[in-house]
């Protein structure tokens, strides 16, 4: 699969001189794998999360069900891997993304299969917006950490019984959830 790994250009020019280089600066995330599930038809989310994490020096991965182009309201990409292709054993995380079209990846078996693999390989798992549900509808064990998710879906929160919080970004040992309300909620959930 491809991984994007973010540099800074530059240009030094001296004189007549001209030097093409480039730096990569020891970011938070440098080299750490991050694959971003997204669901079909709904990418909320997908345009923060994936420059936040290129900012911060992840390796990403952008993975959906079909493999079809993820159209957001401000690119389009083509996914880097299917679902199915993806081997938890070659990422260090795992986040899911989406807002209300996320609901779609709740009962996937294929989403349940890669977040219990995940949990198994002890991976960092992340949720933001309605995907978060999807983390605790596919592994038992998740159910008793903290956990958040946007006021719409606190009830399923509850009918998951997970010690809801409410709060803007919630972690738990390697679980992240965040409501994903907004830029800041994204950007705090990132750090």
């Amino acid at each position: 699969f491809i991984l994007h790994t973010p540099a800074i250009r530059l240009t030094v020019r001296h004189k007549h001189a001209k030097l093409h280089t480039a730096l990569a600066p020891d970011y938070d995330l440098k080299r750490k794998r991050i694959a971003l599930l997204v669901p079909e038809g709904d990418h909320a989310f997908v345009d923060l999360l994936r420059d936040g994490l290129l900012a911060s020096g992840a390796q990403l991965l952008l993975v959906n069900l079909t493999g079809r182009p993820i159209v957001t309201e401000d690119r389009t990409y083509l996914p880097d891997a299917r679902i199915w292709d993806l081997d938890v054993n070659r990422i260090d995380g795992l986040i899911l993304a989406g807002g209300e079209g996320a609901k779609d990846l709740w009962d996937d078996e294929d989403v349940g299969r890669l977040v219990r693999e995940a949990v198994r390989a002890r991976k960092t798992l992340g949720g933001a917006g309605a995907a978060s549900i999807a983390l605790l509808k596919s592994e038992p064990s998740l159910k008793e950490k903290k956990f958040t998710t946007s006021k719409e879906l606190a009830n399923e929160a509850v009918i998951q019984k997970t010690p809801y919080t409410g709060k803007e970004v919630e972690i738990d040992g390697k679980l992240v959830t965040t409501t994903g309300a907004d830029k800041k909620a994204i950007r705090a959930f990132l750090e």
